[in-house]
């Protein structure tokens, strides 16, 4: 496989990566904005870890957002339609999805969720009657997820993974600003996997 799962968690071994300790007090997505989204694109192309810089951003993004759960799922390079968690962050109370979910096939969703999930698909309480598609409900249901924000990962159109966050406390209303910034942060991170993973094709062909 191209890719595998790194997890961190607050109290993991990670946190502590040399770009320093990811700012953990809560504050608005304005000020996000302002001073952090610099640092992030220091961490992804000046790094020499991809992975640890990929776990360090969804960690920090993760905290000051005060989310449940920041993680990534890619398709799978020999199956598209099966998606693989990559990357998690999660709190000290929150159970990672690895044990539960991780890899699902989306070949069985309607065009209207594929044409979803290819967006901002967000939702402010899952346990809403009819919050969300039949297909869908069930891993949500698993997952213990009470609302959630993706960023599908497109390469030329073409659907290659997303970035999601999870409160898994309660329903959520995600405001205006949270969701464009947060959408901000998946494209940062989503640009930056797709060049990684082209590399790595490249790496194998080459003699």
């Amino acid at each position: 496989l191209v890719a595998y799962r790194r997890s961190i968690r607050d109290d993991g071994a990670d946190a502590g990566f040399y770009f320093g300790e990811a700012p953990a007090a809560a504050g608005s997505a304005k000020s996000f904005n302002e001073n952090m989204f610099y640092l992030f694109f220091n961490m992804l192309y000046e790094g020499e870890d991809p992975d640890r810089a990929v776990d360090l951003v969804l960690r920090t993004a993760g905290q000051h957002f005060h989310v449940s759960r920041a993680y990534i799922y890619e398709a799978e390079p020999e199956d598209r339609q099966v998606l693989r968690l990559t990357h998690e962050w999660c709190d000290e109370e929150t159970e990672s999805l690895g044990g539960r979910l991780e890899t699902f096939s989306i070949a069985g969703e309607s065009a209207a969720e594929r044409a979803a999930r290819a967006g901002v698909y967000q939702c402010d309480d899952t346990g809403a009657p009819g919050a969300l598609p039949r297909g869908i409900l069930p891993r949500v249901q698993e997952s213990g997820i009470r609302a959630f924000l993706q960023c599908g990962i497109l390469d030329r159109g073409l659907y290659r993974g997303c970035i999601g966050f999870d409160d898994c406390v309660a329903p959520r209303i995600w405001t205006d600003e949270e969701a464009e910034t947060l959408a901000r942060v998946a494209r940062i991170v989503g640009g930056y996997l797709l060049r990684i993973r082209a590399q790595e094709r490249r790496a194998r062909q080459d003699p």
